[in-house]
This record gives structure tokens, sequence and C-alpha cells, in this order.
């Protein structure tokens, strides 16, 4: 009887959890009680009656079988150590005795062979070392003696000066020469310039331009089993369907609770019984086995311990005194056999190194003198020669070419100091005639390539000038070639190669690198962290990077396809600041989701004309942090449908704070349609308790639907103490 009170305590906090009440409002007529508790009853009894039936004879059976096979597999453990370990200590002995034998005999044939080996190296080594100590003093005097009477002096002297001459002609090609080109150019480039044109295009006509959870884990006593239902029959009818519903939600939870809790009190004790009874028999059977194989395990892990105990000691041992008896005796017999070897290769080998040592100073040394002697005369001689050499061959060479390309640049269509894709950026370049008469333009080639066909589009191909050269003039061409940067080029530096040819001869290039860029630089300031329903907002940063004040009214987008987060304002107008000056701007955004938000997004800087100035592509991931979420446990979709739906739905805290407050939770239905057929009857907002790290909490809003519809959206906003910390909208 104490047992069954307990359950309907414990069925009473579980209903009152699942939030009926809320269910069937909160004035509950007096037949739903009647119904209620006549189902407790009827649950409760007929979930004893099953515990009753099963408690016994499963705990009989569990706690025999769990007995036997403990107690089994523990004696069984013991009975298998003690074997092993007499098997063990047998064989122990046995193999520390082989090990003596065996190890006295290898250990004297080894001391024997390694004393004769390193006696006879030892031997070797001290005759080598006497010798190299001995022999090296008189071999290298004789060296010297020999170096002495040779003809090094006189060979010496004749290399140096076919050296000295050789180098003096090397020094005037490489610095004369050179000189004497540079000298003559630097001369014609100071000449006076009787002529400037300054002109927009001098390119020809025919170029062709274009634009190529957390789980509990039970920590002590039984857990019962589903119940298998042998004796579930909820057999009252009552006259309403809301009677029936709660005789039958309350018969279920009470017969589960019932049983539970029944089965738990019965099946213990009888378990821990046949447990006991179960672990005598189980040990008796365990000391009746055969354990010869552990014993036989025991002695073969016990031999080679023995074994090797006794082997290496005895080896060791044996050893040594046969090695300090034969390592003497080869020692001096090797030192005889080999010094004498020894002594004549070290004589040797210092005689030549000092022999090769004196004739290299010596060689040196003349050497040396010679070749500066003779380097010092011829050289004043080839320097003259050279350099006139080089005025004449650079004089030659403006007869060939008597016009030079000197500059070449880009110049804009925009002077603001940035080259924009898009933007017609054309070749400025410069053009010296150095003759004293005029030469025709149509000698005259100028040739401009793209290195980064990427990121550029300009005309292929040549042109000429379109008219003559005056003479002793320079030539400005302020446009030459046309071309525009891609955006493929944003941030990154394109190639033009510009040459000019004077018939067929190359009279210049210049290599051009303009850096893409638009006017405007974007960058992210302030990344939000945004919570689910709430506006956080996307700062960045415009900074006006040209050299002229950016145009007033220009617009700063925010661009993206992506439904996870809702944008507030995605366009702000900007007044018009200076070069170098920053504006800020905020975009407000909600998020649509939870986790995180995976977001390819741009913002673009646009002018009036719809010109870009300024753009900024991003895909990135932002987090969204919530302290609670929010599911609903309803099939939304029932909302299409006229009559009363129950709208339920789960709060979690899923932040680890310390301290929590009270919560409280609204309900918003928004209808596709303009017309208003939605209706919440029980209390809203509705007032939560306050939930720790991983609580959950299940409420139940009976909504009525006034008439079909074809849907709409269900916004649920938790605010805890007063504040909003998430809204959730879910479709349907």
């Amino acid at each position: 009887m104490y047992r069954k009170s307990v359950a309907y305590l414990l069925l009473a906090t579980f209903t009152s959890s699942l939030t009926l009440p809320t269910a069937f409002g909160n004035d509950l007529p007096s037949e739903i009680e009647t119904a209620r508790t006549e189902g407790q009853a009827d649950g409760a009894a007929d979930g004893a009656r099953e515990a009753d039936a099963r408690g016994n004879a499963e705990g009989m059976a569990a706690g025999r079988d769990a007995g036997y096979k403990d107690a089994f597999a523990r004696c069984e453990r013991q009975e298998q150590k003690r074997a092993r370990d007499n098997g063990f200590a047998d064989g122990f002995l046995r193999g520390e005795a082989e090990g003596v034998e065996l190890g006295r005999a290898e250990g004297t044939a080894e001391g024997d062979r390694k004393g004769f080996e390193e006696g006879r190296a030892d031997g070797m080594r001290r005759a080598d070392t006497d010798a190299k100590r001995e022999a090296p003093p008189k071999g290298s005097a004789a060296g010297i003696q020999e170096a002495n009477g040779s003809d090094t002096a006189e060979r010496a002297a004749r290399d140096g000066v076919v050296a000295g001459d050789r180098d003096a002609l090397k020094k005037a090609e490489a610095e004369d020469y050179p000189f004497g080109r540079r000298q003559y150019r630097d001369e014609r480039f100071a000449e006076a310039i009787e002529h400037t044109d300054l002109l927009e295009n001098l390119l020809s006509s025919t170029q062709k331009q274009g634009v190529s959870s957390r789980s509990f884990v039970r920590v002590s006593g039984v857990s019962a089993p589903a119940p298998d239902n042998r004796f579930f029959n909820p057999r009252r009818q009552y006259p309403s369907q809301q009677e029936n519903l709660a005789y039958s939600e309350a018969y279920a939870l009470a017969y589960n609770a019932e049983f539970r809790s029944s089965y738990e009190a019965i099946f213990q004790p009888v378990f821990d019984q046949a447990r006991r009874t179960g672990e005598e028999a189980g040990c008796e059977a365990a000391r009746q086995a055969d354990y010869r194989s552990f014993y036989q395990t025991g002695w073969n892990d016990g031999k080679p311990k023995g074994y090797a105990k006794s082997y290496r000691a005895e080896r060791d041992k044996s050893a040594r005194a046969a090695y300090q008896s034969r390592f003497q005796e080869a020692s001096n017999t090797a030192y005889q056999q080999t010094y004498n070897t020894a002594y004549e290769r070290y004589f040797e080998q210092a005689r030549s190194e000092a022999f090769a040592k004196r004739v290299g100073e010596i060689y040196q040394a003349a050497f040396i003198d010679a070749h500066d002697r003779r380097f010092a005369e011829t050289y004043p001689g080839h320097a003259q020669s050279e350099k006139e050499r080089g005025r004449k061959e650079e004089h030659e060479d403006f007869v060939l070419r008597p016009v030079r390309l000197i500059e070449g640049s880009v110049v804009e269509s925009v002077a603001d100091g940035v080259y924009e894709p898009g933007e017609a950026l054309a070749v400025s370049l410069v053009l010296r005639n150095f003759a004293d008469h005029e030469l025709k333009g149509e000698d005259i080639k100028i040739q401009v390539e793209s290195l980064s066909p990427t990121l550029l589009t300009l005309p292929s191909g040549e042109t000429t000038l379109s008219r003559d050269l005056q003479r002793k003039s320079i030539v400005k061409v302020k446009r030459g070639f046309q071309f525009y940067l891609n955006e493929s080029a944003l941030g990154r530096t394109a190639a033009l190669r510009l040459t000019a040819f004077y018939k067929g001869r190359v009279i210049g290039e210049v290599s051009l690198q303009p850096r893409g860029q638009y006017s405007m630089e974007i960058q992210i300031v302030e990344t939000p962290v945004l919570k689910e329903g709430l506006e956080a907002a996307l700062r960045v940063k415009v900074k006006n990077r040209s050299q002229l004040p950016s145009e007033d009214g220009m617009r700063v987008s925010f661009r993206t396809k992506s439904r996870q987060v809702e944008v507030k304002n995605s366009d702000v107008a900007l007044p018009s600041f200076r070069p170098g000056e920053e504006r800020m701007v905020e975009f407000p955004m909600i998020a649509r989701t939870e986790g995180r938000v995976n977001l390819a997004y741009a913002v673009e800087a646009t002018v009036g004309s719809g010109r870009r100035v300024g753009i900024l592509d991003q895909t990135g991931s932002l987090p969204v942090r919530n302290d609670y979420t929010i599911e609903p446990i309803t099939n939304l979709t029932e909302l299409k449908s006229a009559g009363i739906v129950r709208l339920g739905y789960l709060v979690t805290n899923v932040a680890s704070r310390a301290i929590t407050k009270t919560l409280e939770l609204s309900i918003r239905i928004e209808s596709k349609s303009a017309e208003d057929v939605f209706a919440i009857t029980g209390p809203n907002p509705q007032f939560l308790r306050p939930l720790v790290y991983g609580q959950q909490s299940r409420f139940v809003a009976p909504v009525v639907v006034k008439s079909s519809n074809s849907g709409g959206a269900v916004f649920l906003e938790l605010r805890e103490a007063g504040r909003t910390v998430i809204i959730r909208k879910f479709e349907f």
C-alpha cells in the first residue's frame, strides 16, 4: 500500500510536468478530474499485477546466473595463477643450471678470440703512433731541400708576364670600353633640344582599339525493464471525448509508474539471495577443472628467465679471464711486424707536403712580381684603346638608332591616383630625336604587349607615328594606347611591355605595372555575434583612398542571397568626404537560425551613374550564440486547418551561467493573408521557472484556428527578467 501511495505521488508530479492542465484550460470540469483519478487507480493496479507476476521468477533466474558466472570466473583465475606459479619455479631452476654450463664454454672461446683481435689492433696502433712522431721531421727537411734546388722561380716569372698582360686587357675591356660608350652617350644627351612637341595622340588612325544533450546515469539499484503490458486494460468509457482522453493518459502513465516501482521492490531481494547460491556452485565447479596447461605455461616462462639470469654472468667471467691472457702477446707481435712500414709512409707524406708548400711559396712570390710589373706597363695603352673603341661604337649606334624611347607611363582618364577596373587608361611615352635632320614617322614603330592577359584588356598589335620628328627634338605623346583593367586585377599588379623600334631596331623598352584598385576601400570593422531573432549590426569602414573627394550621395549596399539572416537596412547613402577620410556604415541584421550562419555576402559602393567604386566580397561563418533554444514539438502544418491545435514547445538552457532568472515566453502567429485567423486561448505570455544549464521545460498552448488558411509564421519570444534573449521564427 505504501508503494502505491508513492507511485500516485510520482504520477501526480509527472502528469503536472506534462502540463495536462494547460492542454484543457485552467478550470477543468469535475468529470474530467474524476476520469483522471479513476485512470490512475486502474493503471496502478494493473501495473502492480504485472510486477508481481514477473519480479520473483526473473529475479531468481537472473541472480543465480549472475552469481555462478562471477564466482566461476574469480575462482578459475585463482587456480590458474597457482598452477602457473608452481610451473614457473620448477622451470627457473632448470634453466639456471643450463645457463651456467653453456655460458662458461662460450665465454672462454669469445675471450680468446677478442683478446687476439684487440691485442693485434693495439700493437698496430702503438707502432703507427711512434712512427708518426718520429718520421715527419726528417721527411719535411728532405722536401724543403729538394724544392730549393728546382727551377720554380724562372717558370713563375714567365707565367706572371703573360698573366699581367692578359689581366690589363681584361680590365680595360670591362671598365674603359663601357666608360667610353657611356661618355659619348652622356655627351649626346647633354646636347641642346631645339624642339619640343606635346601631342595628344600620334598613333595611326588605322589602329584598332577594342576590349578584346546530457544523460543522467543510474549509480545503484535495479533498473526495471519496460512492461510487456500483459495486464494493460483501460476499460472504462465516458460520455465525452475529453473524459476518455484524460482517463487513457492517466491510466498509461500510472501503469508504467506502478510497474517500475513494484518490480524493483520485488526483484532485488530475490536476486540477491539467488546470487549467493549461484556463487557457491560456480566456485566449486572452477576448482575441479584441469590446470596442467597453466603449469606448463609457467614452466615455459620460468626456464628462459633462469637461463638468462645465470648465462650472462658466467659467460662474462670466463671471457674476461681468457681475454687477459691473450691480449698482451698479440699486441707485442703486431708492433714488431708493422713499425717499419708505418715509418716509411709518414716520411714520404711529410716530404711531399713540404716540397709542395715550398714550391708554392717560391712560385707565388716570383709570379706576383712579374705580373704586377707587366700589368703596370701595358694597362694605360689598353685603357686608352678600349675607351676610344667604346666611343666609336656608341657613335655608330647613334647613327643607326638616332631616336630613343626616353620614358613610358600609365595615364588615367580620372586623375584621382587610382587605377580602377573599367577606367579608360592609356600609355604615355616620350621620344627624343638626336639627329640633326628630320626622321620619318613611318620609320618609327610603337608596340605594346600585355603580359597579364587575364587582368587587362588592350589592343593587340602595333602602330607607327603619324607624323615626322623634327631635328634635335623631344616628342611627348600624352595618350597612346588605351586599355582597361578587369575586375580580376583588384589588389593585383598587371604588366605591360612598351617597346619602340626605328627601322626594325629596338630603341627602348619600358615595363609598366598598374595595380588595380577601387577608389573606395571597404573593410570589416566588427563582425557581430548574432542571437537568433535579435538585431545585431555588421560594421564596415569605407575609406577614400583616391586623390579626389568622393561623390555626394554615394551608396554603400549589403548584398546576400542567404535566408539565414534578415537584413533590415541594406542600402546607406553617404555625403561627400575628402581623400584619406573614413566613414563608418552599419548594416542591422537578424539571424533566423541557430548554431552558425554560413554567409556569402558582398558590400558594394556605387555612385549615381551606377558605376562601382568599391567592393568587398566575403564568405564566412558567423556564430549564433543564444542562452536558450526553443523548439516546437507540434507539427506546425496543423495550423493550416480549422480547429483547436495544441501548440507544444520545448525550452532548453544552453548557457553555462551560474545565475539564471525568471523566464516568460510570448507567442505570436502571423497569417500569410490579411485575415486574423489565429487566437491563443491560454495565458500569453506564459511564465516559466528559472532553468539551470542543460535543464528543459515543456509547455502547451491551445490555439484556435478559425478557418483553413495557406500558412504563416509562428514567432516564439523568450525574455529573461524582462530582457529579450531569443526570438525564433517558424514558417508553416
